[in-house]
């Protein structure tokens, strides 16, 4: 702030008056008209003479006829003699008088000239009135005629002399003089800056610097700092030709504490908060000096805004290399035109310019030492605050607050104290005390923006902690702002919660936690026996109470978005007035916001400048906060009673900070400029480190933070337990899950114990715990949506699981609706198998497998061995899409069996995981026994409310576990977590034994030679292995009783000729000592299998001949074609011989049309293989209803295999060419479990 002598302005003395009017000459009066002779009058009397001579012949008549003209002759003589005289007469005084004219307009030109040099000042008159310095200094006022008329240079300058009369009504001798005396030589030629002028200096920049320099002198050497406030602007190139500015009074923000020379990006968050506070409409006029093109060509540069006259009254000098580098606002322009000075100015709002200026510029030097002699004066017009000017913190609570030992010292000192006394500002006679306890214990704080209620909250919460030991003040901060009002506070160790942008989830949130903690502090009082804090604290019983204090910025907006919080956060400090609870409103709009129960409980209030009497009214009582000015920002009126009203200045944390810096000093010794240190016998004072000093930007408030840490790291304090747990993680790993669940037991997943799955936010209890399935308690549903983590959740409960069970404990399946989120359970020893939803054949192998699973455990001789089996999980990701492929025609038997495994198989160890979008997607029967259900976001809100919770939201994996309602994160097994399970459990002793069996599918091609193991035809019925079943994934085999036969049918290119030749084959490898004999009744491959015999249709009466002694084998390749005319082949079947077994295989469709008799007797067998069948036609064959909807694609040499009235599909098996069984066909069985 500045400090110096008030120079004191006197009235200015009466301006020069412009010269008297000067009358012009009258021109020359015409004198009378000259005469003329008039003969004829002249010649008549003589004539009448001469006439009467010669009538009467006496010459005396004719002496005075004759005397006529002489006496005309005379007369007109002496007229032209009159009239001469006269006309000489009048252009002597004509001229006499033209001269006088002449010697007063250049009395008059001399006396402009004198009057305008005596009004604009050259510069060398400039510098002399700043460095003696003069009365004159400062004399210019707003209302001048001359107020920010600046001079430029000198030039001839056009002028108008002032005169009565027309000169040209005068003679052109007037009007030559009047010519000639209408320019002003070597005047002051000057650029306006009043109403918002800026002039635009463009040349060269050293010489436009110097033009500028020099309009900026006569400006602040002409006008007071109380009419005229200064901003330089310069980049930081051009920063060191305006340094010499920082000297001049003007540029003093006394608002601020700062100079305004704003050198380049460093001072940019400086110059946009000059934009947003506006100059006051009736203070000083804001001249901004810019010597930066880049701040001008920015295109969201807030100096344009300004120039413009957004900012209030302001002018401008803009100095710049090129004309068209100038801004818009632009009203003059002083452009130079060479080296020699000389420059053309332009007004541009008359229209006019003048060129020839010899512009008048100051070197840097010079503007140093004249500003430098302007330093030492104070305006003392310059308006005062009322009140005190802004006080920084640390001048408020003493230079201590910055030392972390004297910050622990007064913690200490204030132990005992009950309240939470602190200076909140200072009046004229000093700093004002507020106390919490005894004038509060809650406080409503109002002002506008601009007005300093962000800074009044911040100094307010550090006074508190500068003074408090955290161990007897928790803070809780809530910005709906956004949070840069608390950004330096929430490093506090007596802040133990920043809460920001609520939305009605975290809002509840913290209402709970607050009522946690009420709750929590009743507790604590009742068991000491005592009914307040103040005496808890006397009573010294344990640990001490801090006293909370929640400050709530901006609870206007908060009201209007959620007004049932604010209700219940005033609720909150109604119950907390015993309690220790304070707090702290805040808000820009009081009006229609602080009601009745708002006034009721907050005594304390605090008015900085509002924006209508109202408002004011509202919180204080009176309207002056209303009334308060608009350039004092932090003035406030503090209200303590209802009577009892208080002006204050409230302290500004956010003051630069100046601890420890050694000011720069300059001295005038003997015209030269030396440093303090320079002087002789000058040299540092004791203790004074010149080197020590804050960094850059650093404010108080930063140093009284940072002193408040390090003391609580000295005394060794802990965080402030905050009343309400951290937040739920964005993302929550098993490591850091596993953290959470040491700190608590959670319990043996193989007994009633915890699969650690999520973390749960608990604020009723002010606690966080780790949840997760219980298999014992049954199944797991997980709804959400696409994206919120429900694939997640189920390979992570499953993960949780494995990591506590062997493989021979946890047998797991996937079954995979979704998009292949299931496959990373394929990297654990405990998975069988991993299904889509579109492998209908595995997907029912493995449900009939459950099944049966289910059944084994049901049976009454499992009762005793079911808790020595392993846990059974299937993981449905999908329940939706399961449930819709299991409502296929032909799937009811498995959606009926996978009902059964869901509801019945919980309390036999066979568990369920499944995920669905959505609650109506899962049948209620399923829901209502499923005890554990988790919740995550939802597409559609009133399913939510469908289960009696709120919208859910938030990152994938957050969600609502229904049985307690808590809030949750799943944690998320990565890829990582699954492979150090997988690790695990092989580095254990035997490896992981038992893992579940897989899932198989039916091979697409099997070869003979692996599946004559299962084969007997020795005594009936007789096993011929045909091919692969895919029941069970083993082998199946045409059991043949004696005297049964079987049919084999299909369309063209089914492969029923391969499956006689594979029967053929089979019949040899197994050596039964059976006879086989073909039937073909044309060319086919079965005449290349191994036979006894092969005979064509004619030869069929041979067969009688071959009623065997012992077995024999008819194998009939295309039947439809053998009529048997003698009925050889119809006796055979007939005879029913038990060494007897024909096998006859043909085209389905004609086989169905055909009326042989041999072949009806074939059929009634009911035995045999149907190839690629029709559904609905080839099962009445063999009196069989085959299903709709196959488990596996049928295609050639895959088909049903029909004994015993039962169908199981089947792939045929092939004899593999010699040597080639180990490129594709061997089968193996215990690939195919």
């Amino acid at each position: 702030q500045a400090s110096g002598l008030v120079h004191h302005r006197p009235p200015r003395s009466p301006l020069p008056g412009p010269p008297e009017a000067v009358e012009l000459p009258r021109p020359p009066v015409e004198g009378p008209a000259r005469p003329t002779l008039a003969l004829a009058s002249a010649a008549l009397p003589a004539v009448a003479g001469l006439a009467i001579v010669a009538v009467t012949g006496n010459w005396l008549f004719a002496v005075l006829p004759l005397m006529s003209p002489v006496l005309a002759v005379a007369a007109w003589w002496q007229g032209r003699r009159h009239v001469a005289r006269v006309s000489r007469r009048e252009w002597a005084r004509h001229a006499a008088e033209v001269a006088t004219l002449e010697r007063a307009l250049a009395a008059s030109g001399a006396q402009e000239q004198r009057r305008r040099r005596a009004l604009g000042g050259d510069l060398a008159e400039t510098v002399r009135r700043a460095c003696l310095p003069s009365a004159r200094l400062w004399e210019r006022r707003p209302g001048d005629a001359d107020f920010l008329r600046l001079v430029a240079g000198e030039a001839d300058v056009a002028w108008s002399p002032p005169v009565v009369g027309s000169a040209g009504a005068s003679s052109s001798r007037v009007a030559e003089v009047v010519a000639a005396s209408a320019v002003l030589r070597d005047v002051p030629v000057e650029v306006d800056l009043g109403d918002g002028g800026v002039v635009g200096v463009v040349g060269p920049l050293p010489a436009a610097r110097a033009v500028a320099r020099g309009l900026l002198l006569h400006a602040v050497v002409h006008h007071g700092p109380a009419d005229l406030e200064v901003v330089v602007v310069t980049a930081p190139d051009g920063a060191s030709q305006w340094s010499w500015a920082r000297w001049l009074p003007h540029c003093l923000d006394r608002r601020r504490g700062a100079r305004l020379v704003l050198e380049g990006p460093a001072d940019a968050p400086l110059l946009a908060e000059l934009a947003e506070v506006p100059a006051e409409p009736d203070g000083p006029v804001r001249l901004f000096v810019v010597d930066d093109e880049a701040q001008l060509a920015a295109r969201r540069s807030p100096l344009r805004v300004m120039l413009k006259g957004a900012g209030g009254p302001v002018a401008g000098i803009v100095v710049a290399s090129r004309r068209d580098r100038l801004p818009a606002s632009c009203t003059a322009v002083v452009e130079l035109e060479g080296a020699d000075g000389a420059a053309e100015v332009d007004d541009l709002r008359a229209g006019r310019g003048q060129r020839g200026v010899l512009v008048a510029g100051l070197g840097a030097g010079r503007a140093a030492a004249a500003a430098r002699s302007l330093a030492r004066f104070e305006d003392a017009e310059a308006p005062v605050p009322a009140g005190r000017r802004a006080v920084g913190l640390a001048d408020l609570l003493g230079r201590s607050c910055l030392d972390p030992g004297c910050v622990a010292a007064t913690w200490a000192a204030n132990w005992a104290e009950p309240g939470l006394a602190v200076p909140l500002g200072a009046d004229g006679e000093g700093a004002v005390p507020v106390d919490l306890v005894l004038d509060g214990p809650h406080a409503l704080v109002a002002g506008t923006t601009g007005a300093g209620k962000s800074e009044l909250l911040r100094s307010w919460v550090a006074a508190l902690a500068a003074t408090v030991d955290p161990r007897l003040l928790a803070i809780v901060l809530v910005d709906y702002k956004g949070g840069a009002a608390f950004d330096a506070c929430a490093a506090l160790p007596h802040v133990a919660a920043v809460v920001t942008d609520l939305d009605a989830a975290l809002g509840a949130r913290a209402l709970r936690g607050l009522d946690a903690e009420l709750r929590r502090r009743e507790r604590c009082l009742r068991d000491a026996g005592v009914a307040d804090l103040a005496a808890h604290r006397r009573l010294g019983v344990g640990e001490p109470l801090p006293r909370l204090l929640v400050v709530v910025d901006e609870f206007a907006t908060l009201a209007a978005e959620l007004p049932d919080f604010l209700d219940a956060l005033v609720g909150v400090a109604q119950r907390g007035r015993s309690l220790g609870v304070h707090l702290v409103l805040a808000t820009q709009r009081p009006a229609g916001v602080v009601n009745d129960a708002i006034r009721a409980n907050t005594n304390l209030r605090v008015a900085l400048r509002v924006q209508d009497a109202h408002d004011a009214l509202d919180v204080v009582g009176s309207d002056l906060p209303a009334r308060l000015p608009r350039h004092r920002p932090g003035a406030a009126v503090l209200r303590l009673g209802p009577n009892e009203l208080v002006s204050v200045q409230v302290a500004h944390a956010s003051a630069p900070a100046r601890l420890g810096k050694v000011p720069r000093v300059e001295v005038l010794v003997n015209g030269a400029l030396r440093r303090a240190g320079e002087l002789p016998g000058a040299g540092a004072g004791p203790g004074v480190d010149a080197s020590a000093g804050p960094r850059d930007g650093c404010s108080q408030l930063d140093l009284v933070v940072a002193a408040c840490r390090e003391a609580a790291s000295r005394l060794g304090l802990e965080a402030q337990r905050p009343p309400w747990p951290e937040p739920l993680p964005g993302v929550l790993t098993f490591a850091e899950l596993a953290e959470h669940a040491e700190r608590g037991p959670s319990g043996d997943v193989t007994g009633a114990g915890l699969a650690a799955l999520w973390l749960a936010d608990d604020p009723d209890h002010q606690a966080r715990h780790v949840g997760g399935w219980r298999p014992t308690e049954g199944n797991l549903l997980v709804y959400g949506g696409r994206g919120s983590g429900t694939t997640t959740a189920l390979v992570s409960a499953v993960v949780a699981v494995a990591d506590r069970l062997r493989p021979d404990e946890l047998h797991v399946y996937g079954v995979d609706g979704g998009g292949g989120g299931l496959d990373a359970l394929e990297g654990l020893p405990h998975t069988g198998a991993v299904l889509r939803l579109g492998d209908s054949e595995r997907l029912a192998r493995l449900l009939e497998r459950l099944g049966a699973e289910l059944e084994a455990r049901r049976a009454p001789s499992a009762a005793g061995a079911s808790s020595a089996r392993p846990m059974v999980v299937l993981v449905v990701d999908g329940l939706a899409s399961l449930a819709a492929e299991l409502d296929q025609p032909g799937s009811l038997a498995l959606s009926e069996l996978f009902q059964r495994w869901f509801l019945d198989g919980p309390q036999l160890g066979l568990l369920t995981l499944a995920s669905a979008d959505r609650p109506g997607s899962v049948r209620h029967q399923l829901a209502a026994a499923t005890a554990q259900r988790l919740v995550l976001e939802l597409a559609d809100p009133l399913d939510a409310r469908a289960l009696g919770i709120a919208a859910t939201g938030g990152p994938p994996g957050r969600g609502v576990e229904l049985a307690s309602g808590h809030a949750v994160q799943v944690a998320v097994a990565a890829p990582a977590a699954i492979e150090a399970v997988a690790r695990r459990l092989a580095a254990r002793p035997g490896g992981a034994p038992g893992a579940a069996p897989p899932v198989g599918r039916l091979p697409d091609r099997v070869g003979l030679a692996g599946l004559l193991g299962a084969g007997a035809v020795g005594e009936r019925p007789w096993r011929i292995p045909v091919g692969v079943g895919a029941h069970r994934l083993e082998t199946a085999c045409l059991e043949l009783h004696g005297g049964e036969h079987a049919l084999i049918a299909g369309p063209a290119r089914s492969g029923r000729t391969t499956a006689l030749v594979t029967i053929a084959a089979a019949l040899h490898a197994l050596r039964g000592g059976a006879e086989v004999v073909a039937v073909l009744p044309r060319p086919s491959a079965l005449g290349d299998a191994p036979l006894d015999r092969v005979l064509r249709p004619d030869e069929l009466d041979l067969l009688t001949a071959l009623v065997p002694a012992r077995p024999l084998v008819v194998l009939v390749d295309d039947a439809e074609l053998v009529e048997d005319p003698n009925g050889a082949l119809e006796r055979l079947v007939a005879s029913r011989d038990e060494l007897v077994s024909v096998i006859a295989a043909g085209r389905a469709d004609a086989l169905r049309s055909s009326y042989g008799p041999w072949l009806r007797l074939v059929r009634q067998s009911r035995a045999g293989l149907l190839l690629v069948p029709d559904a609905d036609l080839d099962g009445d064959l063999l009196s069989i209803r085959l299903p709709r909807r196959h488990a596996a694609r049928l295609y050639a040499g895959r088909g049903y295999l029909v004994q015993a009235g039962d169908a199981e599909l089947v792939q045929v098996a092939a004899v593999c060419p010699q040597g080639s069984e180990e490129l594709w066909c061997s089968f193996n069985e215990s690939q195919y479990p």
